[in-house]
């Protein structure tokens, strides 16, 4: 029971962390004026190999992240 639960953390601070990552390499693209579409098309790959090398809740979790940092990316560029 405690090696589940020690588990369950440690995903969900892998998770973060993958997370976290990935916003800040966009951020770091916008700040140093990369265009939108080329950071949507980084974004675009990302989801794909996700989706070649990911199943199930993992693919998910990367899924809603990918996602999430997308929609602050403008589309209209």
């Amino acid at each position: 029971m405690v090696k589940d639960k020690r588990a369950r953390r440690d995903n969900r601070i892998t998770l973060t962390a993958l997370a976290n990552m990935i916003a800040a390499m966009v951020d770091a693209m916008r700040f140093a004026d990369v265009p939108n579409d080329v950071i949507r098309h980084f974004l675009n790959n990302l989801d794909e190999l996700n989706c070649i090398t990911l199943d199930g809740p993992a693919y998910e979790m990367m899924d809603t992240i990918v996602e999430v940092v997308r929609s602050t990316v403008a589309s209209n560029d």
